[in-house]
C-alpha cells in the first residue's frame, strides 16, 4: 500500500475539497479518502460506505507526476503514520452505524495546518510532514 496527500488549488470559493488525503494498493487503487474542506467539513470514504460527496474513485490513480503536471495540484507521498493520524483525526462518530455517520456535518477535530492557513480551520497543525 502506499498513501498521498494532495493540495487542490481553487481559484476562487469552491464546493471541492482543499486537501484529499488517499490509501492506495498495488493497483493504485483507492482503498480509502479523505477530503477536507476550508470550512472545517470533512469526508471519508472507504470500499464499504461514505459520507457526504466523498466516494472512491472508479479507476487507478495516476503517476504523482502526471497529478503535478496539473498547476491545480500538489500531490507527495506521506507515510502509512500520517494517514492514519489524519484517518483517526476524522472519525468523531465511531460508535455509529454507516449510515448514521454518513448524515452528521463532519469536522475534524484537533489537527490543523500553519502552513495552509484557512484551509480545514485547523486542519493539520499536528500532523508531521504537512505540506
Amino acid at each position: 500500500m502506499f498513501y498521498i496527500k494532495c493540495l487542490w488549488k481553487h481559484d476562487d470559493r469552491s464546493e471541492e475539497p482543499d486537501v484529499i488525503y488517499c490509501e492506495f494498493d498495488g493497483e493504485r487503487t483507492e482503498l480509502r479518502k479523505i477530503e477536507l474542506y476550508e470550512n472545517g467539513q470533512h469526508g471519508v470514504a472507504t470500499q464499504t460506505f461514505s459520507t457526504g460527496d466523498t466516494h472512491l474513485a472508479d479507476i487507478a490513480i495516476p503517476p504523482l507526476e502526471e497529478i503535478n503536471a496539473d498547476p491545480r495540484f500538489e500531490a507527495r507521498d506521506i507515510t502509512a503514520a500520517e494517514f492514519e493520524a489524519v484517518w483517526q483525526a476524522c472519525q468523531p462518530y465511531r460508535g455509529m452505524h454507516a449510515q448514521q455517520y454518513s448524515t452528521q456535518p463532519l469536522h475534524c477535530k484537533h489537527i490543523g495546518t500553519s502552513d495552509n492557513a484557512g484551509i480545514g480551520a485547523n486542519v493539520m497543525d499536528n500532523i508531521p510532514g504537512s505540506i
